[in-house]
């Protein structure tokens, strides 16, 4: 089709991203709507184009300023190709008449809860900081499980990896089984404004001083944070997680490092407010040892050749295929 070589923005983006409100790009603002590509019998609009690409335009608009234009214009080019390959996906799903029950999509999605530590009530406040219903997410999650069975189906069986090839891949990747430093901390958060007063910024100390009592006179720190907390995490009890150094603010970084399991910090400020830490559990930095690291090795390299078959079909359904683009 004469598109070239692009580089991809991956599926997860796209599915993060499918926000209600379009992008008002400047440039084009006088167009409602229109065919951004033709492939096949359908059709991909150009609000499509823009609501799959908003979080990705908003956060280059921000970086780049009155130079974000051209940079816009490639990121929708490419995010169109994903587009393009997905429609094509679908047309494949729909004629194989593959599907995904809703059994499935409730397991996966409680994985994704498993995985990232969070309540069904934290999951949706998530999607709705982004604009996306909980029933659009479930929509989501079946469509990824169903382009899932078409990748097992058109990628032919992997060839064996040997022990060699694993040890290899152990050896020139030693970097990937250095596992750096990580707490797992929750927190009670006094936000304050950034042009708060005096006032208003020895109030919330007050605050967070007062919930600091009651953490050292043995009260639940969950308990505290859900009362004290106006934190996103409040609901949580002010669970975070894991992090590791270089992940949060550097004031809160360097008081949550100081800290033993168990033990709660003083009131701590930061740019977004005063901050109440307790670290629940340490994990010391270490080198995962190849005897542990072989069979997500194994499967690994199992997993790159069945994308580099799959990749090879991909490109011919798109080279059997009628494509136009229009962007």
């Amino acid at each position: 089709m004469g598109e070239g070589h692009t580089r991809r923005l991956p599926f997860r983006i796209l599915w993060a991203g499918l926000l209600a409100a379009s992008f008002a790009g400047g440039a084009r603002a006088e167009i409602i709507d229109g065919v951004a590509a033709i492939v096949n019998d359908d059709v991909i609009t150009i609000s499509e184009v823009d609501e799959a690409g908003a979080p990705i335009y908003r956060e280059i608009q921000r970086r780049y300023g009155d130079d974000a234009q051209a940079e816009i214009a490639q990121a929708r080019r490419e995010v169109l190709t994903q587009l393009v390959d997905q429609k094509l996906m679908e047309q494949v799903i729909k004629r194989y008449e593959i599907t995904a029950s809703d059994t499935e999509v409730d397991l996966a999605i409680n994985d994704v809860k498993k995985q990232n530590g969070i309540t069904q009530e934290g999951l949706e406040r998530a999607l709705t900081k982004e604009g996306i219903s909980y029933e659009e997410y479930r929509e989501q999650v079946r469509s990824q499980i169903e382009r899932t069975k078409l990748v097992s189906r058109q990628a032919r069986t992997p060839g064996k990896v040997t022990d060699d090839q694993v040890k290899k891949y152990y050896d020139e990747h030693a970097g990937e089984f250095k596992e750096a430093e990580q707490i797992k901390v929750r927190h009670i958060l006094i936000p304050i404004a950034p042009n708060a007063t005096a006032e208003q910024k020895a109030q919330a100390r007050k605050k967070a001083e007062e919930a600091l009592v009651q953490v050292k006179a043995g009260r639940d720190f969950g308990a505290l944070a859900k009362k004290y907390s106006t934190g996103p995490t409040a609901a949580e009890g002010g669970e975070l997680g894991w992090i590791s150094r270089g992940e949060t603010l550097p004031e809160f970084e360097a008081a949550a490092f100081l800290l033993s399991k168990g033990q709660t910090s003083d009131v701590v400020e930061t740019k977004l407010g005063f901050h109440v830490i307790q670290v629940e559990d340490q994990r010391p930095s270490r080198t995962v040892g190849f005897e542990k690291a072989k069979s997500s090795i194994r499967n690994k390299l199992g997993q790159d050749q069945v994308e580099s078959q799959f990749g090879d079909w991909m490109k011919k359904l798109r080279d059997n295929a009628y494509i136009e683009k229009k962007l």
